[in-house]
């Protein structure tokens, strides 16, 4: 089965395997930002997974830095000051620590969440460093995204995973109290589920999104809080006999919400997937047709999305052209959807991947990801782009 969030430079390499355990028993791929694998041989790999950002002056970027495997060694943390990106020490309480998500309220209030060796991890910032915060699932789990409402209230989402932590078996979800991360029952439809994003428009509204496996295909799965309880909600499941499945959610108003992600063609269509973009109007779900520029074999990819307005919002990911896959930004006028171009510095550029992003109003927007500038010696770099309300421009990220 195809995993998340995989690095178009990479995902060749795991096609054949992929079609190989295809038949296995459903369970969710785990996601590769936290077990990645690359050519023997290859470079350092960094990577960035998720960002956030409180002011102009004042950003957050999480990811991981990975070894000549392509799995996930250590943290990685970076800061925006106003004027230039630096890394941040940050805990690393095992092997295989990578982070996926991080979600701010202030300057002095921040979570970072994903995974190690040991299972679920989360990290709080209080304004001075980052420290390690036990979670409420502490073997075989990982965490995808977090959503921070306040000091003494945030929501983090994920999977339960298999005892080899490969295959995600169920939903995760876990609430901070103020004093400690607490797991909440949540829906699991049969056949393994995973959610992968979450986001909260008030203490008794937040969504989350991701995919379950209904042992013939994957579908994408939606699940609502409304103060007391996690309800499933009815989504649209546009790939017919192919798969569909949500990376990211964002919302601006109870009645403004997107969901983002992939329509995987029928593999016995042998097409490219698509983008997927769903919009919650209050009342239902609803597929609204978005861009797919790629016509290479891997297609279009949505990862993630930022909603400012009933007006405005981006989604961004990857797509794949005739001999390398590029970043892809779009954009929500109220109307439709559109690419954006993004800017490319000098040199070679084969494959490009955008992971997470951030809007701070129409002429602020963060969205990072990593780059393999040469296919043939890989050497995952991180990326960094930023939206000043004319034009994506890119940003110097560090490397450590």
């Amino acid at each position: 089965m195809r995993t998340r969030y995989q690095s178009a430079a990479l995902a060749a390499l795991v096609v054949s395997a992929a079609l190989m355990t295809a038949g296995a028993a459903p369970a969710v791929a785990a996601y590769p930002d936290q077990i990645r694998k690359a050519a023997a041989g290859s470079q350092h790999f960094d990577s960035l997974a998720g960002v956030a950002a409180i002011s102009r002056r004042d950003a957050w970027a999480v990811g991981c830095k990975q070894d000549r495997n392509g799995s996930c060694t250590s943290t990685l943390i970076e800061h925006w000051n106003g004027r230039k990106w630096s890394t941040t020490r940050s805990p690393n309480p095992g092997h295989s620590d990578g982070l996926n998500s991080i979600s701010a309220t202030s300057r002095d209030n921040a979570w970072a969440v994903g995974g190690y060796s040991g299972g679920a991890l989360a990290l709080r910032w209080t304004g001075h460093r980052w420290r390690r915060v036990p979670t409420a699932s502490q073997r075989n789990a990982r965490l995808d995204s977090v959503a921070a409402i306040s000091r003494t209230n945030a929501w983090a989402v994920g999977c339960k995973m298999d005892q080899n932590g490969l295959s995600c078996i169920s939903t995760l979800i876990e609430h901070w109290n103020g004093t400690q991360w607490l797991r909440v029952p949540s829906p699991n439809p049969p056949g393994g589920a995973v959610l992968a994003a979450v986001t909260a428009i008030s203490p008794d509204n937040i969504w989350a999104v991701g995919e379950h496996d209904n042992g013939n295909t994957v579908l994408t799965l939606v699940e609502h809080w409304t103060g007391s309880s996690w309800k499933q909600v009815p989504a649209k499941n546009p790939g017919g006999t192919g798969e569909s499945y949500f990376t990211g959610v964002s919302a601006s108003a109870p009645g403004n919400v997107w969901a983002v992600g992939v329509v995987n063609a029928d593999p016995a269509d042998n097409a490219p997937a698509q983008t997927l973009t769903e919009h919650w109007n209050g009342s239902s779900w609803q597929v609204v047709p978005s861009p797919n520029p790629g016509n290479g074999a891997l297609g279009n990819t949505l990862n993630d999305v930022a909603a400012i307005s009933a007006k405005d919002a981006w989604a961004v990911g990857d797509f794949q052209g005739s001999a390398h896959d590029l970043l892809l930004a779009e954009h929500w006028n109220g109307r439709k959807w559109r690419t954006v171009p993004i800017l490319y510095p000098a040199g070679p550029k084969p494959f490009f991947d955008l992971f997470g992003i951030t809007a701070l109003s129409a002429s602020n927007a963060w969205a990072v990801g990593e780059n393999d500038p040469n296919f043939l010696t890989p050497g995952l770099r991180t990326v960094i782009v930023h939206w000043n309300g004319t034009e994506w421009t890119r940003a110097a990220s560090p490397n450590p």
